[in-house]
């Protein structure tokens, strides 16, 4: 959803000065259908991309008390998030939901800079990868305790 919803805002330029969107060249940036491209775009990210994320960031929140005040279906409602992890990083769900939208970023910013792209997209995954070791270091330490 986030990467559909950030087509519009991706645009390239031509010899001639224009600027067409990435994936609908004849599109130029500017005009009315770009416009109305941007508008549904924007409505689609925050509806739908970044809502759903803050939902679910509430909810993994919530999951603790949910669990302690037996309501259950709420629980199996968001178990998509918290089945793959203990219940000391029933959290990690978190940042394994936000890879999707972080990794469609970098075309959006750096749309004609292909080496800035592969940079980003680099430090995204790294800073994962860095949360990932950390989880699993305090789960090596609870485990040597």
């Amino acid at each position: 959803m986030s990467a559909t919803s950030l087509a519009p805002m991706m645009c390239y330029k031509h010899p001639n000065g224009l600027r067409s969107v990435l994936k609908y060249p004849n599109i130029i940036c500017g005009s009315d259908e770009h416009t109305a491209m941007l508008v549904i775009g924007w409505i689609l990210l925050v509806v739908f991309a970044l809502g759903f994320v803050a939902l679910c960031t509430f909810a993994v929140i919530q999951v603790p008390t949910w669990s302690a005040n037996r309501r259950d279906h709420l629980v199996a409602a968001v178990r998509f998030l918290v089945f793959r992890f203990r219940l000391d990083s029933w959290w990690f769900g978190l940042p394994l939901l936000a890879r999707g939208p972080l990794l469609s970023l970098p075309v959006v910013f750096a749309t004609g800079y292909p080496p800035i792209q592969v940079i980003a997209i680099a430090m995204i995954m790294s800073g994962l990868l860095v949360t990932w070791k950390h989880r699993q270091d305090r789960t090596q330490l609870d485990i040597a305790r």
